[in-house]
């Protein structure tokens, strides 16, 4: 596992860009689909999860179909609307990764620090990220105090962050 992330890094770092463009989603899950819509996809067998906040809503499977794998996967809604959808990546598979959503959305749009993208390898509950298409599309790399390896491809709207914002105002506003 030594160097994966060193490696990663190399690739990634050939160019940084600033594109204007952002996904649309993950394969056939559009965002902005409601509920309804993502599950009449059937592209693996949800299960609802437990989001703590109001409005946002939570699924999650462990058979999404997923570099010849079955991948464990989250989705996210808010206010009925798909934002955001994670899969859960091979660690070992990370430099063909990178270099699959290079060749699909163009250079990388933001990234972690090389410190921070090696530290993951060197240190426990450490994470670092790869971003592009106008950081709407992520590599996560975490590891845990096991030093294991976790890597978490991320699609997600550029509003999330906002919208979750809101509503966490939205909750707390009657108790200010």
């Amino acid at each position: 596992m030594k160097n994966l992330i060193f490696t990663t890094l190399s690739l990634a770092t050939l160019m940084v860009s600033s594109c204007a463009f952002g996904v649309d989603g993950y394969k056939d899950l559009k965002f902005g689909m409601s509920k309804k819509q993502v599950f009449s996809k059937n592209i693996c067998s949800f299960h609802e999860g437990e989001s703590g906040l109001s409005g946002l809503d939570f699924y999650y499977c462990e058979d999404l179909p997923f570099g010849g794998k079955s991948a464990y996967a989250e989705i996210y809604f808010i206010n009925d609307n798909l934002q955001r959808v994670l899969v859960t990546a091979d660690p070992n598979s990370t430099e063909g990764l990178v270099t699959a959503l290079r060749k699909k959305y163009g250079d990388v749009s933001s990234m972690s620090t090389q410190r921070e993208l090696e530290d993951v390898d060197r240190y426990p509950n450490k994470s670092a990220f790869i971003a592009f298409d106008n950081n709407t599309v992520y590599i996560y790399f975490t590891s845990n105090e096991n030093h294991n390896l976790d890597v978490f491809l991320l699609y997600t709207t550029p509003e999330y962050d906002v919208d979750i914002m809101m509503l966490q105002a939205k909750t707390l506003s009657d108790d200010l």
